[in-house]
């Protein structure tokens, strides 16, 4: 029997610390090594999200947004250093 709560989580792209490790790492790799670091990235984070037992439409847009705040990390920290 449920009493009405509700369960939420903490966004991923507002787990700030993490998005710039992903970004920092994903950004030293190339190729194979980069997808696959990606891939286990993404793939611990929707296991655990699984596992709090949130929907699969949920951890598809959580993944997304992780992945549009990463891409914003890489952008950031390259125009600070003054890579292309």
């Amino acid at each position: 029997m449920t009493d009405g709560c509700e369960f939420k989580v903490f966004p991923l792209a507002r787990r700030v610390g993490k998005v710039r490790r992903v970004a920092e790492v994903y950004g030293r790799k190339t190729g194979n090594d980069a997808t696959g670091y990606w891939r286990q990235q993404t793939g611990q984070m929707a296991e655990s999200l699984q596992d709090l037992g949130v929907p699969a439409e949920e951890i598809l847009r959580q993944l997304d947004a992780f992945k549009q705040a990463v891409r914003a990390e890489l952008i950031r920290s390259r125009s600070e250093t003054g890579a292309a």
